[in-house]
């Protein structure tokens, strides 16, 4: 009968002065000696947490005993913790070595393997995983007081270093470094050199292994303002550590930041003056009409759309004449009368034949779920009965895992939500019904924007004189009466209106 040893540390500082872990397996060598079993090899842990089976020796001893388990029949820990915190990995492990046909022993703790051994084993994993729970409580509670005081109390990035003061860790400048954050921040200002041009040049500096990603990052920092952010508070942080980029510098580098992840959109595109911007193409050359104003000889400004072609097309008109034709094209396009009643009984039927659609699909998703749940409790039937081979139902139990994680997703994707029809119905009746006034009174370009997009999914195109419109809207095709209505939806707006 042979035993395997299990040691395990908790933090660095036990690893590096060895702390407890001579004192572990002169206790689990004493419980083999005693016990009669014959000792195989001793697995050592330095340094790593028992919150997740994801250790280094621990991986190494699974592996081992999975190349060849025949001669192994017992695994002896100082105590049932140092395998686990965590009770879920905990009975993980039990059930795999029980499969295999191996059981644990502590060397000092209870080792009876009836169902009061079963209960007080079970009692000292919950126990181990409260009491680590608690220590992540106190921790993450201290790092929250520490961060309110305006303590970082994580890596220090690039530009700073760590020094100890009155016994307590703080973050100081590092003059070498803080150099390149300097430099990064004055290129950025600049909006003239691109990322790439920035990481190249501190690259050139000395900064070594300076990623774009890791630029992005130190561009966006605020703890080179000194401020701290973190999930915890709503609200920056004032911090103890000096900055090293002043407010002003910082908050013109994210407006060129947020800029260029707009792709370098032509701010003029959102001017409020000029709310057509967006919408309206010229029907000649098929370049879009842009709105400006221009100072007439006597020093008064007049505001036109014209084409924005380079090849000096003729279209050109007075602002306040393409947004009145804009908003009587918009009225004209109104539905009316039995078209409008005939898109709202098709909208109420969709809503009712969607809810028993979903209905439908919910409830077979969860006739799915509970059959993969069965087959998973028979699975581990199986495997406690060693009818099955632990390589076979990990393999299967996977594959189980990975429908049930689809298939719960498709059940919330799918939920129904409580849904007023009637409350709908009014609202897009109103908005169909006065989309016209809602655009001229609104003051909010966006808005104007978005009821410019519902109303005409492709753009509206115009040459001096008159309206063309593209893509029919969806809620104009719902009613499916478009060919005897669209000339009344679908008007077209001369010169004289």
């Amino acid at each position: 009968m042979e035993a395997l040893i299990y040691c395990r540390v908790s933090s660095k500082e036990q690893a590096e002065t060895g702390y407890s872990l001579e004192q572990q397996e002169q206790s689990c060598r004493r419980y083999i000696e005693s016990s009669g079993f014959k000792l195989g090899r001793i697995f050592i842990e330095y340094g790593e947490s028992a919150k997740t089976q994801k250790r280094t020796e621990l991986q190494k001893m699974l592996k081992y005993i999975r190349s060849d388990y025949d001669h192994i029949t017992f695994i002896v820990v100082w105590k049932l913790d140092r395998l686990s915190r965590d009770v879920g990995d905990y009975k993980s492990l039990e059930l795999l070595f029980i499969s295999l046909g191996i059981t644990i022993h502590s060397a000092t703790e209870s080792n009876e393997f009836n169902a009061a051994g079963k209960l007080n084993r079970n009692v000292i994993a919950a126990f181990a995983q409260f009491e680590n729970d608690i220590k992540s409580e106190r921790t993450i509670a201290g790092m929250k007081l520490a961060c309110e005081k305006g303590r970082w109390c994580w890596k220090a990035p690039i530009g700073y270093i760590r020094v100890i003061e009155n016994k307590h860790s703080i973050m100081v400048i590092d003059p070498d470094e803080a150099i390149y954050i300097q430099k990064a921040f004055d290129m950025a200002e600049t909006n003239v050199y691109s990322k790439k041009d920035i990481q190249l040049e501190l690259i050139k500096m000395g900064l070594s292994d300076l990623k774009k990603d890791k630029l992005t990052k130190m561009l966006s920092n605020v703890l080179y303002i000194g401020k701290i952010k973190v999930s915890w508070f709503p609200d920056l942080i004032d911090a103890e550590h000096e900055p090293i980029i002043t407010v002003e510098q910082f908050t013109k580098v994210q407006d060129v930041l947020l800029s260029k992840r707009k792709g370098g959109i032509n701010r003029s595109l959102d001017n409020p003056d000029f709310p057509l911007n967006k919408v309206v193409k010229c029907s000649l050359c098929g370049e879009r009409i842009t709105g400006s104003k221009s100072t007439g000889g006597s020093g008064i400004k007049y505001a036109y759309y014209h084409c924005s072609s380079k090849k000096k097309c003729s279209v050109r008109t007075p602002k306040l004449e393409l947004e009145e034709k804009f908003y009587i094209l918009l009225n004209e396009m109104t539905l009316k009368d039995n078209a409008l009643k005939a898109t709202l009984a098709s909208i109420m039927s969709e809503i009712d034949g969607q809810k028993k659609k979903k209905k439908g699909l919910i409830k077979s998703i969860k006739t799915k779920i509970q059959i993969e749940k069965n087959r998973k409790d028979r699975l581990l039937e199986l495997l406690l009965d060693r009818t099955i081979s632990e390589d076979d139902a990990k393999d299967k139990m996977r594959k189980i895992d990975d429908k049930l994680l689809s298939f719960e997703s498709q059940l919330e994707i799918n939920r129904l939500e409580n849904i007023d029809a009637q409350i709908l119905l009014k609202s897009f009746k109103h908005f169909i019904s006065n989309f016209g006034d809602l655009w001229l009174n609104t003051i909010d370009v966006k808005l104007k924007e978005r009821i410019q997009s519902i109303i005409f999914p492709e753009k509206v195109y115009w040459d001096g004189k008159e309206f063309r419109t593209g893509k029919t809207p969806l809620f104009m095709r719902i009613s499916g009466d478009l060919n005897t209505k669209k000339r009344d939806w679908y008007p077209r707006a001369d010169s004289n209106g």
